[in-house]
């Protein structure tokens, strides 16, 4: 059985070349063959940021690269290590965002928290700096708090508002590995079976 392939430009030089849809729809594939991953790695982190967000009238969910929670991870630099080989430095985004918009590192124990409850949202005003103990009376408020499955038992109106945003452009597994859901939560929003009064 063949692997369904698309064509892509690349972030990089914007040669055209064939990717599998599956490792697209991931966030991976977004460079042609040689050394294109390696030259983009190079240019500025605050350059790279805006390939990789996308800017809607409520969050600014990661389109790129994010972590088993939903969480948008930047590379920040490669370090050439003693023995030879490279390391790649990386952090979260919305812990990066929060860092540039405050205009410091966050304080010893400190995290970047969300104020939208989406993980994958880096839009600067909706982070703030609060402690683990904060955070999670937060998302244990929202109704947020992890579940035995890996999700999140329950969407805000604020978030489904962003899902809707997205489900033209998006499939359901996509959007659910933004929002750190399950594809049955967005396919029934999607078929309005759930969430049908939120526009």
């Amino acid at each position: 059985m063949s692997e369904t392939m698309i064509e892509k430009h690349c972030l990089h030089c914007g040669k055209l070349f064939s990717v599998r849809l599956a490792i697209h729809k991931v966030g991976y594939g977004k460079f042609c063959p040689g050394r294109c991953k390696y030259d983009y790695r190079t240019r500025p982190p605050e350059e790279r940021f805006w390939d990789n967000v996308q800017i809607t009238t409520e969050c600014w969910p990661w389109i790129g690269l994010r972590d088993k929670d939903g969480y948008g991870i930047l590379y920040l630099r490669v370090e050439k290590q003693p023995n030879g080989s490279r390391r790649i430095i990386s952090t979260r985004v919305h812990r990066w965002v929060l860092e540039k918009w405050l205009g410091r590192e966050l304080k010893e124990g400190m995290l970047s928290c969300h104020k939208c409850n989406s993980p994958s949202c880096c839009r600067p005003d909706h982070l703030y700096e609060g402690t683990d103990t904060e955070n999670n009376r937060q998302a244990r408020k929202e109704g947020r708090h992890k579940q035995k499955r890996g999700s999140y038992n329950r969407m805000t109106e604020e978030t489904v508002k962003n899902v809707k945003a997205l489900l033209s452009t998006h499939t359901n597994k996509r959007i659910a590995q933004m929002f750190n859901s399950e594809p049955t939560t967005i396919s029934n929003i999607r078929t309005r079976k759930t969430w049908k009064e939120v526009v």
